[in-house]
């Protein structure tokens, strides 16, 4: 009876098949959020008029790590394959508190929907001493509030970055365990530098990393780090395919 309607209809057999089964739809999506960070001077978890916005502050859904830009806002986000709507269920968007601030509101909040803001206050430990490089662009800021070490820092108009880390950078409040520092270099040079240039337009053509005491030096262009980043381990990048003076 089907193939007598279908030929009534489609006038073949084979339009009637094909219009009978059903039509799947691969789609992928994202969990995103926007984020705001702010130096909270009250202390009162609201943002308030004359406060400033906190720049270049990690924030997460999940991985991988995202920055807050000059103006303090950010969007990060995990990409979910498969996913048609409502991506952002069952997830949340955190912050990193940078060193030197106290955290005056959560530092984790649940997703809530598509396409909302969500602040985060900081105030400023007035006790602490933090690398300043006043002549420089300030989003030096990005690697000193993930907690990298540096102890100096320069950028020229040609694109060239310059900094200086102690031998034993490896910022102990991030990860507990020797194994887990051998993601230091991945989180604090090449992620950081990735995403100055994919998410904030900063013109970065080389990377010069100088290790100290021993003035041992790691110098690799941008085009090699976006290449290999994600395929092999970042100390393979730095070992493999950079200079070392």
């Amino acid at each position: 009876m089907l193939s007598v309607v279908c030929g009534v209809l489609f006038a073949s057999l084979a339009a009637c098949t094909s219009s009978t089964q059903p039509e799947y739809q691969f789609v992928d999506g994202a969990a995103s959020a926007k984020v705001f960070t702010w130096v909270d001077t009250d202390a009162d978890g609201a943002v308030d008029p004359d406060e400033e916005p906190l720049p270049w502050v990690t924030t997460s859904v999940v991985s991988p790590h995202f920055l807050t830009g000059e103006d303090g806002w950010g969007q990060p986000w995990t990409f979910k394959p498969g996913c048609a709507a409502s991506c952002w269920e069952g997830h949340s968007v955190t912050v990193k508190a940078p060193p030197g601030y106290f955290a005056t509101t959560p530092l984790q909040l649940p997703l809530t929907g598509e396409d909302q803001s969500y602040y985060f206050g900081f105030r400023i430990d007035p006790s602490a001493t933090l690398p300043s490089f006043p002549d420089e662009p300030t989003w030096y800021l990005a690697f000193v509030h993930r907690g990298a070490k540096l102890t100096s820092f320069h950028y020229a108009q040609d694109g060239h970055l310059s900094i200086s880390l102690p031998q034993d950078a490896y910022p102990d409040d991030y990860y507990a365990d020797e194994y887990e520092k051998e993601y230091f270099l991945d989180l604090y040079l090449i992620d950081i530098v990735l995403d100055l240039v994919r998410n904030h337009n900063i013109g970065i053509g080389t990377l010069q990393v100088t290790l100290l005491p021993s003035s041992d030096t790691i110098t690799c262009t941008t085009g090699t780090l976006r290449e290999w980043d994600g395929k092999i381990p970042a100390s393979e990048i730095l070992a493999e395919h950079c200079q070392h003076e």
